[in-house]
């Protein structure tokens, strides 16, 4: 696809933007230069990365086939051999208790997209989003979505995943309402069409504090799984984050 960005286009930055990828040149743009021009990353993920990673592959299972014993596999496997607190067991332990915490046989809604990698043109049409030569005319953009949930009366939500060392608290879920993240993924699937009527996000802390008493990581069901939502997202949300993501997008094509 060829879409103008100002004097840019998508063709000439030679990449489809995404959440990670806007965030890491919004913090830092060398940060950006280094990781998605010359494609330098950590040589190992850390045990934080890497248990998190296990978490959301094992949730994946867990949704779509409702085998926790398989999930619980898939959590060992793609954590993989290593010591420290956040390891294979742990994260295994992990998704027995999110399962505990969150039944798969008894959740309100059924899972319509799991793991879906979302790809889609996103329109302006609002004439006050428009660039200075009076154009306004879209971008492409990204993104892997967790899951869509639909519910009886046909309502369906982004569920996103979220391992965290942080703990969930009310500001920790305010962070989340607010994120545009999950505003970009809403963004996606309205632009191809679907019903997308906000988000959820599923909260995990995953802990590195290892208990003298088990000599293990201990797991509270009320205070280490937290679902917030459902956040609804009205166009003019969307609007807003579409206008920010132009912006940011000429800023990239300039720079």
């Amino acid at each position: 696809k060829r879409t103008t960005l100002g004097r840019a286009t998508v063709t000439q930055i030679g990449w489809i933007p995404d959440n990670s990828a806007i965030a890491a040149f919004r913090e830092n743009p060398e940060k950006f230069r280094l990781q998605y021009r010359l494609n330098l990353v950590p040589a190992v993920p850390d045990d934080k990365m890497r248990a998190g990673s296990a978490v959301h592959a094992a949730l994946n299972v867990l949704r779509a086939y409702g085998d926790i014993e398989r999930a619980g596999q898939v959590a060992r496997a793609v954590r993989g051999e290593g010591d420290g607190p956040r390891n294979a067991a742990h994260v295994e332990r992990l998704v027995c208790a999110y399962n505990a915490r969150y039944p798969h046989e008894t959740e309100p809604f059924s899972v319509v997209a799991n793991e879906e990698y979302v790809e889609a043109h996103v329109g302006c049409d609002n004439r006050n989003h428009a660039l200075s030569d009076g154009r306004c005319p879209g971008f492409d953009f990204c993104g892997i979505i967790d899951s869509v949930v639909r519910f009886p009366d046909g309502a369906e939500y982004i569920m996103d995943c979220k391992t965290t060392g942080a703990y969930l608290n009310e500001q920790w879920m305010t962070l989340m309402e607010l994120g545009d993240q999950f505003v970009g993924y809403v963004a996606l699937r309205r632009a191809l069409g679907h019903r997308c009527d906000g988000f959820y996000v599923d909260g995990i802390h995953v802990s590195d504090y290892v208990s003298k008493r088990t000599g293990q990581c201990e797991i509270n069901l009320e205070k280490d799984f937290v679902r917030a939502g459902p956040f609804r997202v009205p166009e003019w949300r969307v609007e807003r984050w579409a206008r920010d993501m132009q912006y940011t997008l000429s800023q990239i094509a300039h720079l």
